[in-house]
């Protein structure tokens, strides 16, 4: 990833390409924002307070798009 991150992110390159990246904020939002831009490709392995926050989003977002997606098709 080549980006100049601050002191607080540490990003460590995995062998199959993908990354673990650690960051301490002082902001739940914008890490928050951060993280659901990646859509899915992401997943956050913790903390797990975080992590069930991206996945319950994730899964709203599905049932907004699955109610969608029935209703064009009743019409």
């Amino acid at each position: 990833m080549e980006k100049d991150w601050p002191n607080a992110v540490k990003i460590e390159e995995q062998e199959d390409e993908s990354v673990i990246m650690r960051a301490k904020t002082c902001s739940y939002s914008g890490i928050r924002q951060f993280i659901m831009g990646f859509g899915n490709g992401v997943e956050v392995l913790e903390p797990e307070w975080l992590r069930n926050s991206i996945r319950d989003n994730h899964i709203r977002a599905a049932q907004v798009y699955s109610s969608i997606e029935s209703e064009e098709k009743t019409e």
